[in-house]
């Protein structure tokens, strides 16, 4: 029952069928599908399907919500407290729900089949987009598009007098009351920016490898899923995407078929390299790199507790693009850390189930491990050029590597992964670099600007 709250859940909060099913709205979906998930929760746990309260990374959560509230306190006071439901609340429930919803194999099955066909559905849609017509959109005071039917090759086309021209849109229009930006896809909702919906094609994709491993999934078909997935982020025209393609392609396929994987790989990702990403874009390379350099001023300013959660967006027009600065400035230093090992603990996890040597590990267990931290890699190497510190998505996958922790520890109770002094020395360092890597790159770029 609560991993089917869970889906239910993952349904309304990345495909958004209430955004365009107005008949759903008038019945509140997100809180009815968060109720279902906690009755199922709690009746899994009375029926004894929940065996233990352990989550894996749950201490070092709790303490990165700790700071995050001390910073918060320490910073800007109790005033922004009311407005921590959608990015702190809501991501640490997700995290949770996710954590003890899907800890039994079949269940983790459903929770793939359910992400990957979420975003096998979305894909469709923005490859039909990609190719529809280019329409004039009208944007209301939420920023949702009412299709209007009416063509054009520029927004001044659609402009009604009277009407203010910055509502207006020319884009792409393509089914269920889609559009583009800027003639990129994307999505609705959470899955709105193409950067970010590229990012989530890409991880979300090793799942059709996983589920394919243990009961030898004809490679036609395998094809046929991952067809639309390529093509929706070449549509996106996400530079960052592409670089996440080609991570997750290359290592999967190295860590998965050794040297010809990493031929396989590298003919799998040249289409993306040499026809994917935007054209030119020097404006808006420039203006990332501003926002970098700012928001080194900022963590340089208030090394210690930083601005204060959800506060880069308040001191500058813009957020951070890039997840690992955004939590040295929101959070200081130990933020950053905290978040880094996060980060690290939920990447760790897979991969040690994946290399285990446990004679008790299933090959669907350790084939969902690879795949899991296969989509880490991507995940870490995409939020180096996205703010995905709050979205749901990262918070998700917090939550599966959770989960499939439990049942390894299920299959193995010898099984354990921890985050060692080590590993906590080698993330401390890491934020070093990446401070030191932001805040000289920034200057000189602007120097020489």
């Amino acid at each position: 029952m609560g991993a089917f709250g869970v889906c239910v859940l993952l349904v309304f909060v990345l495909l958004r069928p209430h955004e365009f099913m107005p008949a759903l709205r008038s019945m509140s979906p997100l809180n009815v599908a968060t109720l279902i998930t906690v009755v199922g929760l709690a009746l899994d746990w009375t029926a004894g399907r929940i065996k233990s309260f352990e989550i894996a990374q749950g201490p070092l959560y709790a303490v990165y919500l700790a700071w995050t509230l001390l910073s918060l306190l320490a910073t800007v006071g109790l005033g922004t407290l009311p407005q921590l439901g959608p990015t702190l609340i809501f991501p640490a429930l997700y995290f949770v729900f996710v954590a003890y919803a899907f800890r039994t194999l079949p269940r983790y099955r459903a929770a793939m089949l359910t992400l990957m066909g979420i975003m096998l559905v979305i894909a469709v849609v923005c490859v039909v987009q990609a190719r529809g017509p280019w329409e004039c959109v009208l944007l209301d005071e939420e920023s949702r598009g009412e299709l209007t039917g009416r063509a054009c090759e520029h927004y001044r086309e659609c402009v009604v007098k009277g009407s203010p021209s910055s509502r207006w849109l020319c884009e792409k229009v393509g089914p269920l009351g889609s559009f583009s930006t800027d003639g990129r896809v994307r999505w609705i909702g959470v899955l709105a920016d193409p950067n970010e919906l590229c990012m989530v094609l890409a991880a979300t994709m090793t799942f059709a490898f996983a589920l394919r491993a243990p009961r030898k999934t004809p490679v036609p078909q395998l094809l046929a899923v991952l067809a639309p997935f390529v093509a929706c982020m070449f549509a996106s025209g996400s530079r960052g995407g592409m670089l996440t393609f080609v991570v997750v392609f290359g290592v999967y396929f190295v860590r998965r078929y050794g040297a010809r994987g990493l031929v396989l790989g590298a003919v799998s990702a040249l289409p993306l390299l040499a026809f994917g990403g935007r054209s030119g874009g020097e404006e808006s390379t420039m203006e990332r790199t501003e926002t970098l350099h700012e928001g080194f001023l900022f963590f340089k300013a208030h090394p210690v507790f930083g601005l204060g959660h959800n506060q880069f967006v308040e001191n500058w027009f813009i957020t951070a693009h890039n997840s690992y600065l955004l939590a040295a400035a929101e959070l200081g230093f130990v933020g950053m850390v905290l978040f880094l090992a996060l980060l690290w603990l939920s990447t760790k996890i897979p991969f040690a189930i994946a290399s285990a040597r446990s004679p008790f590990f299933t090959p669907d267990l350790r084939a969902y491990g690879l795949a899991l931290g296969v989509s880490w890699l991507g995940i870490l190497v995409s939020i180096f050029f996205l703010s995905m510190n709050y979205h749901p998505i990262t918070h998700v996958f917090f939550g599966l590597s959770a989960a499939l922790y439990a049942i390894a520890r299920r299959q193995d109770p010898r099984f354990r992964v921890r985050l060692a002094a080590a590993d906590l020395l080698g993330v401390g360092l890491v934020a070093v670099a990446i401070l030191t890597f932001v805040g000289v790159y920034s200057t000189l770029k602007i120097a020489g600007h």
